[in-house]
């Protein structure tokens, strides 16, 4: 497999990627116990990283982890050294180094980890035709085990239900709670049109709260499309007129086929394209302005 090319920024040391490295007694390393956000850039400039550094404060907070000081300069560094296109930034915050065991250590120092990768770049087949969706037999983790609101990097979850979709030839995975209503995809947000309504299921679903699902919801209201942020039982996914997702690294993608039956009519829906059409201006506008 190739090396990814790009830019790490460790703790204040900047080198390529493929050539940083992390202390393998970092609790983020031993126990997933970090937290991070994914970023891109629209005109090289991270779009929306006043909310995303917001939910990562959030993040850190709910696992009692302290924010290091200046993220926003860190993020200038590692951009000001990738010349290259586009680019994808995760920002992790780690617990940091220390000894085995659960008990965190009064000198224990969080970890900042910057990488600068190539942003993906999804052929327009996804936009176009759409991603084929399979609701999966892993459950979204309950709030009272771990909460879905909090980005960790205790990704297994996720990637469990991913795994499983890819199994039955989907692209994405639909999870569902513990109360069989709809929660999230693997890595992304979902939502439903019906009758022109634009639905997407509450934070207390079980999910995290999407950067860009917040903005679509924006971008709904001033295109006058009427929104609700509701309970979506499994049943009424079958029965969307449309169903598309949100994510950093997708922004807008149509959903066309669900459990191997096509969702409505089988192609994007009217009221995803204006959206996606509404998206795109706005990352224009933000790449001018």
């Amino acid at each position: 497999m190739q090396a990814a090319e790009g830019w790490a920024w460790i703790d204040g040391t900047l080198s390529r990627v493929a050539d940083a490295r992390v202390p393998v007694l970092d609790h983020g390393f031993l126990y997933g116990d970090s937290v991070y956000e994914a970023v891109r850039t629209y005109g090289r400039r991270p779009f929306l990283l006043g909310e995303h550094l917001a939910r990562l404060e959030h993040s850190a907070r709910g696992l009692h982890i302290p924010m290091p000081a200046d993220i926003p300069r860190a993020v200038a560094e590692v951009l000001a050294a990738d010349d290259g296109d586009e680019r994808l930034l995760r920002i992790i915050v780690t617990r940091g180094v220390g000894p085995l065991g659960y008990a965190i250590q009064p000198d224990q120092e969080p970890m900042l980890v910057i990488l600068s990768l190539k942003a993906p770049v999804y052929p327009r087949a996804c936009y176009d035709e759409g991603l084929r969706l399979a609701v999966v037999s892993v459950r979204r983790n309950p709030h009272s085990s771990l909460d879905p609101g909090l980005k960790t990097s205790n990704l297994l979850n996720l990637r469990l239900a991913f795994m499983e979709a890819r199994e039955r030839g989907a692209d994405d995975a639909v999870m569902l709670n513990h109360e069989g209503d709809v929660a999230e995809c693997s890595g992304s947000n979902l939502f439903v049109v019906r009758d022109g309504r634009l639905a997407t299921p509450p934070t207390s679903a079980g999910i995290l709260q999407g950067i860009t699902r917040g903005f679509v919801l924006g971008v709904a209201r001033e295109a006058g499309v009427a929104t609700e942020e509701r309970r979506i039982p499994r049943v009424e996914l079958a029965e969307a007129d449309e169903v598309f997702i949100t994510s950093t690294t997708r922004s807008i993608m149509p959903a066309t086929v669900l459990d191997d039956r096509p969702v409505g009519t089988g192609a994007p829906g009217p009221v995803t394209r204006l959206l996606m059409q509404r998206f795109g201006e706005k990352v224009a506008a933000s790449r001018e302005s």
